[in-house]
Formats: structure tokens, C-alpha cells, sequence
């Protein structure tokens, strides 16, 4: 069991309590197992990181550790609340990404009880309700997260954000992350999140306008690339939407709803032989819109077309306006 340990802790760098975590394998390869439980302590004291590389540790080993008492452990510390708040703060991005809820969930407990004014904690919370998508749940602690007067880091603002449009509340989400492009400009993707927002609000000249702004950071984002060819298709701005549609990055794309936008693309720009590629492409996981695929492109009839989006329609399959004007072209070419 040392040999395991020492195996994921050696690559713990000095500045995450590395050198403290390798003493504390030292102790217990000679069997010193108090001695090695009191450096081990002092690792986690010192840098929440090395909390992290014991957890990584005890999964390697199949024996995972007990995360509310491992987290009371690693906070208890002599440190004045003020430096404790800061140093818990720096670390919470990398707790987000870890990816645990439940370890961080316990942390933002422990960082509660032991610095009850202090952010850290209630966006803990808040990003394990998130994390685990309870996002009514996550709200509340977000706001007393924000309720401590701190500037709250990215992660937090997205996920709040995030959290806002999933529960219906798009106005909100929209001020809590134009805030946030405003505190973190260098973060793209809290630009990106703003964008949903304001589509959200069925705002899309905005949201196409901060997309084309942000695609010249990021030429080749392919859901930079989908949100703006969603906002452009809700404008009928069919020219800018096809040549979107016919990216690299979005023609790669095995995403159906990325094969219906761009079918909505081509068909409204009156490019019907690319639309029924997609829409051959579509039918085919879809076998409900073959015969529409059929009647609209393969065999046209305008007729048994009409009557088939009748159909879908009673069926209470979302219609987008492109299928009605596939339909005039077809109608179009027989007259």
C-alpha cells in the first residue's frame, strides 16, 4: 500500500504541500503510521490541494476517503479567517473541476462552520446543486454566496447563470452574467453563457452581435459557430446562416440538432440540394420524417408534402418556418 501511495503522490508538486504528503508516505513505508497521519494532516493544513491528492490517492487504492471528515480536518487550522477565506477562495476552481459533488458539497460545509462570512462555502454548495443539475437547489446558495460581498470567480457566475436560465429566470441570469463579462473580460465563455441568455429573452440581434464579436477570438469554435447560426436562423438571416453552415467545424458534426440548424440554413437560403443531404441524414435516425424527406426531395409533391407537416404538426412536432418555404419552391417549380 506505501508503494501505491507513493506512486500518485510523488508527482505532488511542493506548492500543494507535495514535500509534506511524500514525508508522510516515508513514515508509513517504515511502518510509522502516526507519524505519517500527522504529516498528512499538516499537507492539507497547509494547501487544500493536497486533499485532493489523497482523495486521487485512496481512489487508486480502491478506499476512498470520508470527505466531510477529511474537509473539518484540512480547515482546522490556526489561520485568522480573513487569510483562510482568501486561501480557500483561490483553490475553489479547481475543487469545481475535480468534477466530486459530494467532496464538494462537504467542503463547502466545512468552510461554513469554520468561516461563516466568507463566499467559499455557499459557492461550494451552490456548484455541487449545479454539478448534480438541482438547479432550483443551487440558487439559493449562489445568492448567499453573492450575499458576502465578495467578487465571486468565474466558475461561479457561469454556473449561476446557468443555473438562472434553467429554472426560467432569463432576465436574471442575463444581469448576473453581463456582470460577469464586465468583472472577468479575458473569460470568452462568460460572453459565450451572456449569448444564451439573451436568446433566451428571444433577444438575437444582441446575441448574434456578441457572437460575431467573440468568433474573432475564437474562429473556430463550433458552439461559438451553432449559437450564431441558431440566433441568425430566429433573424432569417439566411446568407450569413448558410455560409456558417457549411463550416468545417459544423459540417464534422454528428449532433442532430447541429444537422437541423444547418438544414434550416440551406433550406432557407434556397440551397436545396445541400438541404437534402441533411435532411436524408436527419430522416434517417428520425424515420418519422422520411416520408416528409421524401415528398419534399426524392419524389416532390407538394400536396402529400402539405398534408405530411399536417401530420407532424398533430403530432405536436415543432414546424420551423424553412419547411414552408421548401414547400413554395416545390409548388414554384410545378407551376
Amino acid at each position: 500500500m506505501p508503494d501505491a501511495l507513493s506512486n500518485t503522490l510523488r508527482f505532488a508538486p511542493d506548492r500543494e504541500a507535495g514535500l509534506w504528503l511524500r514525508l508522510g508516505v516515508a513514515f508509513a513505508q517504515y511502518g510509522h503510521h502516526d507519524w505519517a497521519e500527522v504529516a498528512f494532516v499538516k499537507a492539507v493544513q497547509e494547501h487544500l490541494g493536497a486533499l485532493y491528492w489523497l482523495y486521487d490517492a485512496a481512489d487508486a487504492l480502491e478506499t476512498p476517503l470520508e470527505p466531510v471528515g477529511m474537509s473539518a480536518t484540512a480547515l482546522a487550522t490556526d489561520m485568522n479567517n480573513h487569510d483562510l477565506c482568501e486561501r480557500m477562495t483561490s483553490y475553489l476552481p479547481t475543487a469545481y473541476y475535480s468534477g466530486n459533488q459530494d467532496r464538494l458539497a462537504a467542503l463547502g460545509r466545512a468552510a461554513i462552520a469554520r468561516v461563516e462570512d466568507c463566499m467559499f462555502g455557499y459557492a461550494c454548495l451552490g456548484l455541487a446543486e449545479h454539478m448534480a443539475e438541482e438547479h432550483e437547489t443551487a440558487i439559493p446558495w449562489f445568492e448567499q454566496a453573492y450575499a458576502q460581498g465578495a467578487i465571486p470567480p468565474p466558475e461561479v457566475i457561469e454556473a449561476y447563470g446557468i443555473s438562472l436560465l434553467e429554472t426560467g429566470n432569463a432576465n436574471k441570469a442575463r444581469t448576473i452574467l453581463e456582470e460577469g463579462t464586465i468583472l472577468w473580460p479575458e473569460h470568452p465563455w462568460l460572453k459565450i453563457r451572456l449569448t444564451t441568455a439573451y436568446a433566451a429573452l428571444n433577444n438575437h440581434a444582441d446575441a448574434a452581435a456578441l457572437l460575431r464579436e467573440i468568433r474573432q477570438t475564437l474562429p473556430h469554435d463550433a458552439y461559438v459557430a451553432y449559437l450564431l447560426l441558431s440566433s441568425l436562423l430566429e433573424l432569417g438571416a439566411y446568407a450569413e446562416a448558410k455560409s456558417l453552415a457549411a463550416l468545417p467545424e459544423l459540417a464534422a458534426s454528428n449532433d442532430i440538432w447541429v444537422w437541423a440548424a444547418r438544414w434550416r440554413a440551406f433550406a432557407g437560403a434556397g440551397d436545396d440540394n445541400e438541404a437534402a443531404i441533411l435532411l436524408k441524414k436527419i430522416s434517417n435516425s428520425h424515420q418519422e420524417l422520411q416520408p416528409l424527406y421524401n415528398y419534399l426531395y426524392a419524389t416532390p409533391n407538394h400536396r402529400l408534402a402539405f398534408d405530411e407537416l399536417l401530420r407532424l404538426e398533430n403530432d405536436d412536432t415543432p414546424i420551423v418556418p424553412e419547411l414552408y418555404m421548401t414547400l413554395e419552391r416545390i409548388e414554384d417549380r410545378r407551376s
